[in-house]
């Protein structure tokens, strides 16, 4: 089995990046100058800023990207979906989800082949989009 890879990166990534970064640093100094103010000194007050801003600056990230993928993609993918692969050496063809990765956001799809063969591959939600909007396999 092969899997594919990210050979790319896409202007949203990089704003998405930058966005992450500007606003661990807005939160970490907000919260150390809020430490500072209560009397705490000012190299614990800095790394408790700068501690709180990564652990607050990733979990929003984590649900905007979930947030984004849902928007773009047609996130969550459940077995049986119909997805067309959009970045990587496979970009264009179709498959259909057959595992879900418990915990990741991936996926296994059988890409279409002539006649009864098919290929496993794996992806990421961000290499791939649902074909069928609106119609899932998934939970209703």
């Amino acid at each position: 089995m092969r899997s594919s890879s990210h050979s790319e990166t896409s202007g949203a990534s990089v704003f998405f990046l930058l966005g992450w970064l500007t606003g661990t640093l807005a939160i970490g100094l907000w919260l150390a100058l809020q430490l500072q103010d209560q009397g705490v000194n000012w190299v614990i007050s800095i790394l408790l800023g700068a501690g709180g801003s990564v652990a607050v600056s990733c979990f929003l990230c984590h649900l905007i990207w979930r947030l984004w993928m849902r928007i773009t993609r047609g996130a969550p993918f459940y077995v049986g979906d119909q997805v067309v692969i959009t970045a990587g050496p496979h970009k264009g063809e179709i498959g259909e989800v057959r595992k879900i990765c418990e915990g990741r956001c991936s996926v296994w799809v059988a890409l279409e082949r002539g006649g009864d063969s098919s290929e496993l591959l794996f992806f990421d939600w961000d290499q791939i989009r649902r074909c069928d909007r609106g119609k899932s396999a998934g939970p209703s």
